[in-house]
């Protein structure tokens, strides 16, 4: 990982430990949070200096693919289910554990997970609480724009599911 100087793009810090994987980054609090798979990491985006690191294996959601924010907290995509770590300290919040998946969509407090096999699981940030839905292979789902229902579309028939 590095950062550099926006005023003459000189390189401003480099951090090594990021060799193995990576996922995005997030600025939030005038601060870099981003994981390495493994760990989650809060990093003074200016100076590149550690404020803290979070073990992810407790979690049990597999390796980290990517975080995001949501309200006070980062929320932790891992490959086999989601997370969420308040941003102050990096605290474990809560956590839930689903099928090899990955991220299919995102609205507010909704997240959706989709297996290779078109199963999906749509997950409450606030407790990371979710409900599954055994599609057929190569299905297509869409979460709906406020976040409340999951339309799949298999073959002929659309089924709206209801994601609370």
């Amino acid at each position: 990982l590095q950062a550099f100087n926006t005023t003459d793009g000189a390189l401003a810090w480099d951090s090594e430990r990021f060799k193995k994987a990576i996922t995005n980054c997030v600025l939030a609090d005038d601060r870099l949070y981003v994981c390495s798979g493994k760990a989650l990491y809060c990093i003074d985006h200016k100076t590149g200096t550690d404020i803290y690191e979070i073990p992810l294996g407790d979690d049990g959601v597999g390796l980290a693919s990517r975080i995001l924010t949501y309200q006070d907290k980062l929320v932790v995509v891992g490959e086999k289910g989601v997370s969420t770590h308040t941003r102050t300290n990096g605290a474990f919040v809560n956590g839930n554990k689903y099928k090899k998946s990955d991220m299919e969509a995102q609205h507010t407090n909704m997240l959706l997970m989709k297996t290779d096999n078109s199963d999906i699981a749509a997950f409450n940030l606030d407790d990371c609480s979710f409900r599954e839905f055994n599609a057929r292979r190569g299905a297509v789902s869409t979460l709906s724009y406020d976040g409340k229902f999951v339309y799949v579309y298999e073959k002929k028939e659309v089924t709206k599911l209801r994601t609370l």
